[in-house]
């Protein structure tokens, strides 16, 4: 069955960071790699996602930002969604102390933005991955070529979000979601949290991977959703 699949990006990337799961799934689906990189709010990036698809139903596979753009789009269009794929992502409100490290780093962009860009990269993908170098060199591409504006509208739009983790428990159609065990962003614990708001839907943990999973185990990521868009739903 041919599905309408939106691949929602995380923050700073570009449609690149799902080359590998585009490449390997529009022969079997209609892919939509989701743009908003003109919105400033996480509500804002939800309405233009569902424009750029209006009427349809749709699968919705949210990395990281996009986890959040997939909650709100949940909370908006209930009716429209007919599977959801979280990964590496979060159902809850930044913490103070998010926010503050989320405003340094808008201010440390506009200084220094490819120092940034590099710096997120190593905290972000798992140093001893097999593919860790390409990783953090693509990251770095994918946020020179977004823009330093737009990555700090990403920053705000996040550190301003509301918690999901209601609408994620309200959530009634097929939810999957995928972690890296070694991701510092969003870790194994945050998804397990969420696995409890969330009783029917399931959690897989990917070895050797961090935070930027899309890149660092594409391999993964395709079977994982392959396997996610074969399941009936109901």
């Amino acid at each position: 069955m041919t599905r309408v699949v939106v691949l929602l990006p995380g923050l700073g990337n570009t449609d690149a960071v799902f080359a590998a799961q585009t490449a390997a799934l529009s022969a079997e689906h209609r892919l939509v790699v989701a743009e908003y990189a003109g919105a400033a709010s996480i509500e804002a990036m939800a309405e233009r996602v569902l424009a750029q698809v209006p009427g349809e139903r749709l699968a919705l596979v949210g990395y990281s930002l996009g986890g959040y753009v997939a909650l709100q789009m949940v909370r908006g269009a209930a009716e429209r969604i007919e599977r959801l794929a979280l990964l590496g992502t979060s159902s809850f409100a930044d913490s103070d102390a998010a926010r503050a490290r989320r405003t340094a780093m808008i201010a440390q962009a506009r200084v220094d933005y490819a120092r940034v860009l590099d710096d997120i990269g190593r905290f972000a993908v798992f140093g001893r991955g097999p593919q860790a170098a390409q990783a953090r060199r693509q990251l770095v591409e994918m946020g020179l070529a977004l823009g330093m504006e737009a990555f700090c509208r990403q920053q705000w739009a996040a550190m301003h979000r509301m918690d999901t983790s209601e609408v994620l428990a309200s959530v009634r159609c097929p939810v999957r979601m995928l972690c890296g065990l070694e991701d510092r962003v969003t870790p194994v614990e945050v998804h397990r949290a969420m696995l409890d708001r969330a009783p029917s839907a399931t959690l897989e943990v990917v070895a050797d991977a961090g935070h930027l999973l899309p890149l660092e185990k594409p391999e993964p990521v395709t079977a994982f959703l392959r396997d996610w868009l074969a399941v009936d739903a109901g």
